[in-house]
């Protein structure tokens, strides 16, 4: 499916402890290129106020 214009997403990660993180970040970068939606990734590091911060820079 062609996009009519850009899409660039943010996706906020809480972090990557686990196999299960890095494999469903993984999943929404491969998603991202099959569209050919630039995807921006943060991670949170375990913390919810660094992942309140990334969200808000996805926004600014």
């Amino acid at each position: 499916m062609a996009l009519a214009a850009p899409l660039t997403v943010g996706f906020s990660q809480v972090g990557s402890e686990s196999g299960w993180r890095a494999a469903e970040t993984n999943v929404a970068k491969s998603e991202a290129e099959k569209r050919g939606i630039t995807l921006k990734i943060a991670d949170g590091q375990q913390k919810q106020e660094n992942q309140i911060k990334a969200v808000r820079s996805f926004v600014a």
